[in-house]
């Protein structure tokens, strides 16, 4: 089969690549070619800013070896990973959409989250920087700002109506982006109705 629809998959805090390993498996028989992002936000404990500019400057590494752009998956931080991406690229370039034309993010605290709230009171022992994605956090609504800036590139956020660390809705976004479903924060390892809905959103015109 041919393979199709380049996309990154970004792994959020606690994540990596063996959370995308079903995934990648249903994309790979759908003719999707997705790639595991490396960088893991709790392997080098950094804020979202530092992981998007590494990230941004991955996706437009990726671009060169691929004939159309990219689409980005981001699962819970790494949603907001991929957002800051785009604005690290929609920086330095006129028209990041030639680098990456979609964004979808799945269970990702745009409104914040309570688990950072809590865990964020540790971030001076442990350096977890988790604490940027507590609600209210200036960084989560610079990136919401940034959302809501005119942009010809696609963003789709996913929730789940069973998730207990990002419940839906968000309101901080528009309602036009927003998905949700009966999925909990773990769905995008297994949940195959989940993983029919990214694909489609993928394999948009």
């Amino acid at each position: 089969m041919t393979r199709s629809h380049p996309t990154v998959l970004v792994p959020g805090f606690a994540g990596g690549n063996a959370f995308f390993v079903p995934f990648r498996e249903a994309s790979r028989l759908r003719g999707i070619d997705a790639a595991c992002w490396e960088r893991s936000p709790i392997v080098y404990r950094r804020g979202i800013a530092w992981h998007g500019k590494r990230l941004a400057e991955d996706l437009l590494r990726l671009r060169e070896t691929r004939d159309v752009p990219l689409t980005g998956v981001g699962w819970s931080e790494g949603g907001l990973i991929m957002a800051s991406a785009m604005r690290h690229l929609s920086e330095e370039f006129r028209n990041p959409e030639d680098i990456v034309r979609r964004v979808i993010a799945f269970g990702s605290p745009f409104d914040g989250t309570w688990a950072a709230s809590v865990a964020g009171r540790l971030d001076r022992i442990l350096r977890l920087s988790v604490r940027e994605m507590r609600p209210g956090s200036p960084v989560l609504k610079s990136l919401v700002g940034f959302l809501h800036r005119p942009r010809a590139w696609d963003f789709h956020a996913l929730s789940g109506t069973y998730d207990l660390l990002v419940p839906a809705p968000q309101e901080s976004l528009d309602p036009s982006w927003c998905h949700q479903g009966p999925w909990d924060h773990t769905a995008l390892f297994w949940h195959p109705g989940l993983f029919d809905l990214i694909h489609t959103l993928i394999e948009l015109p």
